[in-house]
């Protein structure tokens, strides 16, 4: 523990984990975390140490139901209205920055300039002609399986493991197969938000940011 003086008040704690406040107060409730009430501050403090293990750690959770799938990750923390990715806003980095730079963040630690990857026609146009042979009812998910072993068998350069290598081929080439099929989707999209106030932001197969518009 550290002198009392140097522990972070419970938005400072909450932000360091990624959680709500009232996430942070049952953590209390349930002995993962401690506080001390500071009556000059008129407010609970937390111990950075404490806070700092605990996000190392990743949050406690409950027993998962037989249904449920409980996954471990050290980049991760799901916020109660949003996911968090180092620590970091989702939405935040959304704005910021292209989904290609905040990808090669998660891979190396540092945002990367660059433009849309790309991935190879033929490639693409394999992937595109083994989905015309699937039923027409297959889920998405399905469909993504295909894909990517089209894509995998058809990349010169799939001998190239590296995750960054792989990524950059393998993320543009699913998304241009399973854009032509996608539709249903784009239709499900445009009907939600013309009932709300959200103008969600579309990803083309070129990689330029779009405003799905009912």
């Amino acid at each position: 523990m550290v002198d009392s003086m140097d522990w972070i008040d419970a938005r400072s704690a909450a932000e360091r984990l990624g959680v709500q406040p009232a996430t942070l107060y049952s953590y209390v409730s349930r002995g993962v975390l401690h506080r001390r009430y500071d009556p000059e501050r008129r407010r609970s403090m937390f111990d950075p140490a404490e806070v700092e293990e605990l996000a190392r750690r990743g949050r406690p959770r409950r027993k998962p139901a037989p249904t449920e799938i409980a996954i471990e990750s050290r980049i991760t923390t799901l916020g109660r209205d949003r996911p968090y990715y180092r620590g970091r806003d989702a939405l935040e980095l959304a704005a910021e920055h292209s989904f290609e730079e905040v990808a090669e963040w998660l891979w190396r630690g540092e945002f990367a300039p660059g433009g849309p990857w790309h991935c190879p026609a033929d490639a693409v146009a394999a992937a595109r002609t083994v989905q015309t042979g699937l039923p027409a009812g297959l889920l998405p998910l399905d469909r993504l399986q295909v894909a990517v072993t089209a894509l995998a068998i058809s990349d010169p350069l799939r001998f190239q493991r590296e995750p960054q290598a792989v990524g950059r081929t393998l993320l543009p080439g699913a998304g241009e197969t399973l854009f032509a099929t996608a539709g249903w989707l784009a239709h499900a999209v445009e009907e939600y938000a013309s009932h709300t106030l959200i103008r969600p932001r579309a990803i083309t197969p070129s990689g330029h940011r779009g405003t799905v518009n009912p």
